[in-house]
């Protein structure tokens, strides 16, 4: 273009051009590959699929992406939490610091709100009404001084493991990170201690508020990295608890992870290497339900180790030669297959489903509560939203929903022992899990084998003819008598017919 249009592209593209510089300043700091990010943001077409959805908290925030919620009133429980954890290091590391007291009365008020003044980046942190906070030891002060200081180091590197920008300046940041780690590592000790405050204003709403706590920390848009908590434990647990390789840190989370009945069930060796290369509380458990290396398999023969340090084997994973599609639970039974609880599996996971070619199909219990639908569309979603090469919960998900089409089919897993409900209904279980899988991309499974011998057993009519024999005939004494004489009536008429034919045949002597 010449003349004025000419001289209108140069004016666009300077703009164009500056706007875009402008938005690489300002985000250039975090700018990140998608294979840092661990911490993901779930799409928004997710959330509404359900009424309240599975990825928001119930009881507190943690981290950057709920912060805001006006629902979620935890920060004066957060803020207790810590004060206990800050409290009882400083007691550890400075000793029990003496009461100053002036004409009687106990002194000290302003002189804390002095060195409260001092840390810029923590001038939020405590409310200076609190009175706890009035008798605590002063050395509390120095440790969350050592505690912000760290965080402040290591302020990039935590924004990178979260998938979305977090426009935050860096004193609410840190303030953040450092409050809300505390927090976590106070309610991990206080578990695993037996030792929850029910006077902590997270308790003082609602009876199952420490259930919804629980499960809250294990939510994938609630993470914190754990290389932040690591270092915020080693700056305030005891001397003593502070070992080689920070064993005692996964040690607190596998604790923690073990007080739910899910956990309990499923997470029973103190697998810390496995846990090691967790990279937030949420990955951790996942790994945790992954099955193990079993010791009679070699390795060479059936099972891929690189992942999980050895520690975590998945079956040599092929293009299923049928599609990820399986008949439900009743279709199945109709056709001979027999449904059995898998129970005696060392090392346990209720992920480890087997199909046997004589129709026996073993399935680990699974116990259904009112939190069995969240944690699983987290760790499914955390498969789903990452880089991620295994996608076990997924494939588990996918083959429970072809195996469940209805009520039916949940109340014969259920009579089986395989799934233990505490739901109201056969109803709501089968519902949970034909939503489970809806708009989530069904990976090549680790049940791609199991999905081929399923449907070529079911395919075989010979196996059908049999379940309806045994189901019509042979399932109750009366049957099995009725089928007797049935049979023994045809053979005496059928030897009374060929003697009435042989005596027409053969001439008599």
């Amino acid at each position: 273009m010449t003349g004025d249009g000419g001289h209108v592209s140069v004016g666009i593209n300077e703009l164009v051009t500056n706007s875009i510089t402008s938005k690489l300043r300002r985000s250039g700091p975090h700018l990140r590959s998608a294979r840092s990010c661990t911490i993901c943001k779930v799409p928004d077409r997710f959330h509404e699929m359900m009424e309240r959805s599975a990825y928001i908290p119930l009881e507190v925030s943690v981290g950057p992406y709920h912060r805001q919620k006006e629902s979620l009133k935890g920060e004066d429980g957060k803020l207790s939490f810590m004060l206990t954890l800050l409290t009882r290091k400083a007691n550890m590391k400075f000793g029990e610091e003496e009461e100053e007291t002036r004409g009687g009365n106990v002194v000290g008020v302003e002189e804390k709100e002095a060195e409260i003044e001092e840390l810029v980046t923590a001038n939020r942190i405590i409310q200076l009404g609190s009175s706890r906070m009035v008798g605590a030891p002063r050395g509390w002060l120095a440790v969350l001084k050592d505690c912000v200081a760290a965080i402040e180091k290591m302020e990039t590197e935590i924004r990178e493991c979260y998938s979305n920008l977090i426009e935050m300046e860096s004193e609410e940041f840190v303030e953040m990170m450092v409050v809300d780690g505390l927090f976590i590592i106070e309610l991990l000790t206080e578990v695993n201690n037996k030792d929850l405050d029910p006077d902590n204003p997270l308790f003082a709403s609602v009876t199952y508020a420490a259930a919804n706590l629980y499960w809250d920390i294990l939510l994938l848009e609630n993470q914190l990295p754990i290389f932040a908590l690591k270092e915020l434990f080693i700056l305030t647990a005891a001397d003593d608890k502070v070992g080689p390789g920070d064993d005692d840190f996964y040690r607190l989370i596998l604790n923690y992870l073990r007080e739910d009945e899910m956990g309990e069930a499923y997470i029973h060796h103190e697998d810390l290497a496995r846990c090691k290369d967790g990279k937030h509380l949420l990955d951790i458990f996942s790994r945790e339900l992954y099955p193990r290396l079993p010791s009679h398999v070699d390795q060479d023969d059936s099972v891929i180790c690189s992942l999980y340090s050895g520690y975590c084997y998945e079956p040599k994973i092929q293009e299923p030669k049928s599609k990820l599609i399986i008949p439900g639970a009743v279709e199945l039974s109709r056709a001979g297959v027999l449904f059995k609880k898998r129970s005696s599996v060392e090392p346990h996971s209720f992920l480890d489903v087997k199909f046997n070619r004589n129709g026996i199909f073993e399935i680990p219990p699974l116990v259904i509560d009112d939190y069995t639908d969240r944690w699983l569309r987290n760790l499914i979603a955390f498969e789903q939203f990452r880089h991620n090469r295994y996608t076990h919960m997924t494939a588990y998900a996918v083959l429970m929903d072809g195996l469940i089409n209805s009520a039916k089919d949940v109340e014969l897993l259920r009579n089986k022992g395989i799934l233990i409900s505490w739901l109201g209904s056969d109803e709501e279980v089968a519902n949970m899990f034909n939503k489970l899988c809806i708009e989530i991309l069904r990976y090549n499974s680790i049940y791609s084998e199991l999905y081929d011998e399923v449907n070529r057993y079911y395919m075989k009519r010979r196996h059908k003819w049999q379940a309806t024999l045994k189901r019509e005939y042979f399932n109750n004494p009366w049957s099995l008598c009725s089928f007797l004489a049935a049979v023994l009536l045809i053979l005496l008429t059928v030897t009374s017919t060929v003697f009435t034919a042989l005596a027409w045949v053969v001439p008599k002597p």
